[in-house]
């Protein structure tokens, strides 16, 4: 999905492209059309590939096992470009068109405030997680969104003894 204008909807933009695809037919061995789909995108797949950081002897030696420090969190985004929006937070109209025999199914992502309570040693620490992904299944008439919520821990891993999940509040 993608932002479409100033209005914070979110149209499927499978529909434009695949407008563009239609009118953009393969009519020789040299035409080479870019790839449309639903798919996710697998890690040695450009673009995703490139945003994978240089893995090289400096790594080796200064930082593995730990990212490059050009990785790009762009990596992680398994959705093909077209079906990703910038952060969404609940509360966004949602518009797919020809994706259902009834043709049109629109909604409102729900907002949901989900927090994570981490244990560590002795102290407790409260994050707000964050919406990472929305999932739309229409022939099921499934919706399934997931949180993300991170603690900086480094050394102190072992010392994480109970991570706690709520819901503080829904529209």
């Amino acid at each position: 999905m993608k932002r479409a204008g100033s209005d914070d909807s979110l149209r499927c933009s499978f529909c434009h492209k695949s407008q563009d695809v239609v009118g953009k037919l393969i009519s020789s061995p040299s035409d080479a059309p870019a790839p449309a789909g639903f798919a996710p995108v697998a890690p040695t797949w450009e673009p995703r590939r490139l945003y994978a950081g240089t893995y090289d002897a400096a790594w080796q030696a200064e930082r593995a096992p730990f990212l490059p420090k050009d990785f790009d969190a762009r990596f992680f985004q398994l959705a093909p470009t077209g079906l990703t929006t910038g952060q969404l937070q609940g509360g966004e109209p949602v518009e797919l068109r020809g994706l259902t025999p009834n043709g049109l199914l629109s909604f409102t992502l729900p907002f949901l405030d989900v927090r994570a309570e981490y244990r560590v040693e002795r102290s407790v620490q409260e994050r707000r997680a964050i919406l990472d992904t929305v999932t739309i299944e229409p022939d099921a008439g499934r919706l399934v969104m997931t949180w993300r919520a991170a603690l900086r821990c480094d050394k102190k891993s072992l010392k994480v003894r109970e991570v706690h999940t709520s819901v503080m509040g829904t529209t």
